[in-house]
């Protein structure tokens, strides 16, 4: 069971909007966006990556302490 679920998300694609394109008619929905993560950073850099992504798309992040 674990295998078909694992296998059940991988997508065969030619191209990155294939691939968009696949996964929101398998999946049912809209992708809002989609940043390449560089894998060869350190932890520290791939989090400020993605920290920067989720700004750039109008996303707004709290500080814990400001709870």
């Amino acid at each position: 069971m674990l295998k078909e679920t694992i296998m059940s998300n991988i997508y065969k694609v030619n191209s990155l909007e294939d691939y968009k394109k696949q996964r929101e008619k398998k999946e049912g929905l809209k992708n809002i966006f989609l940043e390449r993560i560089d894998p060869k950073k350190s932890r520290e850099e791939k989090v400020q990556q993605l920290i920067s992504a989720l700004k750039k798309n109008g996303w707004k992040l709290v500080d814990k302490e400001e709870k």
